[in-house]
């Protein structure tokens, strides 16, 4: 149980695949706009691979630059 929970926390799921989100529900989790989650993806703040068309953003990336972010 204790390897489950730890994978989630890094953003895996329960069979060992990664975890990916979309911008739009990247921008969901930061409350910001899909816009600012592209920004930063294109500054190199926020890392994405792209599928295609779309860019899709690692949960444990997401969880890293959450951390990152300064404290209010």
């Amino acid at each position: 149980m204790l390897a489950y929970m730890n994978a989630i926390a890094i953003g895996m799921r329960r069979d060992s695949r990664p975890s990916f989100l979309t911008v739009p529900e990247v921008a969901e989790r930061l409350r910001a706009s899909v816009f600012t989650v592209r920004r930063r993806i294109k500054a190199g703040e926020l890392s994405a691979t792209r599928s295609g068309r779309r860019l899709l953003v690692l949960e444990s990336d997401l969880a890293a630059y959450i951390a990152r972010l300064p404290k209010a």
